[in-house]
């Protein structure tokens, strides 16, 4: 009987045992699957961190594109607004510089008027004391494109001749009343 329960402790034990190292193999397993899973979701996360650290970098290329190309398009907006105050700035250099003429020009003529009306004056004076000063009322190309052009249309009697082209023309026939009433022509 001791034996028989030796025996029996000994298959219990036995039992137990590998009870225990099935335990520890499990363990033993549950923890390498663990490590396996852990260096698994590490390989997971670089790769996710790799594919948006290359999106972040295609996004910061992409920007940096987009300054590139606004500065230089930018630059050639100046270009050419640079271009267009050049030439409007050499226009109206070109402009000033015909009115300086023509007010050179007008001032020659005024000077000769001007002398021609203080020797008159200087005559007129000692001939007759009444008359102070005369005026000259020429009209000049100068004197037309300072002022207003209707005014210096009429002034000039453009506006007449511009009624008198509209103005029905009337025309002197001689016309021959038995020949209409007959209705013979000539």
């Amino acid at each position: 009987n001791e034996k028989v329960e030796a025996k029996e402790e000994e298959k219990v034990e036995v039992k137990e045992n590998e009870k225990v190292e099935a335990k520890e193999e499990e363990k033993v397993e549950v923890k390498e699957n663990e490590k396996v899973e852990a260096e698994e979701e590490k390989k997971v996360e670089v790769k996710e961190n790799e594919k948006v650290e290359a999106e972040e970098e295609k996004k910061v290329e992409v920007k940096e594109n987009e300054k590139v190309e606004a500065k230089e398009e930018e630059k050639v907006e100046v270009k050419e607004n640079e271009k267009v105050e050049a030439k409007e700035e050499e226009k109206v250099e070109v402009k000033e510089k015909e009115k300086k003429a023509k007010k050179i020009d007008f001032n020659e003529n005024d000077k000769e008027n001007s002398n021609s009306i203080n020797q008159k004056d200087s005559v007129a004076e000692g001939l007759d004391k009444k008359i102070i000063k005369t005026k000259s009322t020429k009209i000049t190309q100068e004197t037309i494109e300072l002022t207003d052009p209707k005014a210096v249309a009429e002034a000039l009697g453009l506006n007449k001749k511009k009624q008198e082209e509209d103005a029905p023309k009337e025309i002197e026939e001689e016309i021959d009343i038995e020949a209409i009433e007959t209705g013979r022509k000539k």
